[in-house]
C-alpha cells in the first residue's frame, strides 16, 4: 500500500531533493499534535496535566524513598503503595458517578488544590525532619483520594473534547 504524500510536500522543480519521504510522518504529526498549535484551552490543559503527571511520579517516589529511609523496611514501602492505591480502587465508581454530575473544570481544579496542598505539606515535614512514618500513611491516603476517585481518567478524557472543537476530535 503506497501512502499519499502531504499537499505541502511536492517535489521541487529547481531539481533539489525533495521533502516527500518525510510526508508519512508529517501527516502523523498533524493528526497527532495538530489540537496544540490549534486550541489555546488544550495547550493549557496539556500543560497543566504534563506538569502535574510528572510532579506526581516525583512525588511518589521520593516518598517511597523517604520511608525507605525512615523504617528501613520494604515492606514499609509496599504498605505506603496500598495506601495510595485502595482509594483509587474503592471510589473509582462513586468518582465516576460525581464526575458526571459536576462542571469538570472545577473538579479539575479542586482535585489538583488538594494535590498541590498535599505535597506542600509532605515537602515542609520532610525539609523540617518532623515527618512521621504515620503521617506519610495519612498523606498517601490523601494523595490516592482525588488523584483517581474523584479524578478518574474519565474525568480527563471527557474534558479533552472541550478544549478542542469537535470538528477537530478524531471522533466526530
Amino acid at each position: 500500500m503506497r501512502l499519499k504524500p502531504h499537499p505541502r510536500y511536492h517535489p521541487r522543480q529547481s531539481g533539489r531533493r525533495s521533502l516527500r519521504s518525510a510526508a508519512p510522518l508529517t501527516a502523523i504529526g498533524d493528526r497527532t499534535f495538530g489540537s496544540l498549535r490549534r486550541h489555546r484551552n488544550f495547550r493549557l490543559f496539556f500543560a497543566g496535566s504534563s506538569v502535574s503527571f510528572v510532579g506526581t511520579w516525583i512525588q511518589q517516589i521520593a516518598s517511597y524513598w523517604l520511608i525507605l529511609q525512615l523504617t528501613d523496611s520494604a515492606v514499609a514501602v509496599g504498605a505506603l503503595a496500598l495506601v495510595q492505591t485502595l482509594p483509587i480502587t474503592a471510589l473509582s465508581l462513586v468518582g465516576g458517578a460525581i464526575a458526571d454530575r459536576v462542571n469538570l473544570k472545577r473538579m479539575v481544579i479542586a482535585c489538583e488544590s488538594v494535590l498541590c496542598v498535599q505535597a506542600a505539606l509532605l515537602c515542609v515535614l520532610a525539609a523540617t525532619g518532623q515527618v512521621e512514618v504515620w503521617q506519610l500513611y495519612a498523606l498517601g491516603l490523601v494523595r490516592g483520594s482525588p488523584s483517581r476517585s474523584t479524578h478518574p481518567h474519565a474525568t480527563r478524557s471527557s474534558s479533552r473534547p472541550s478544549a478542542a472543537t469537535t470538528s477537530r476530535t478524531p471522533s466526530h
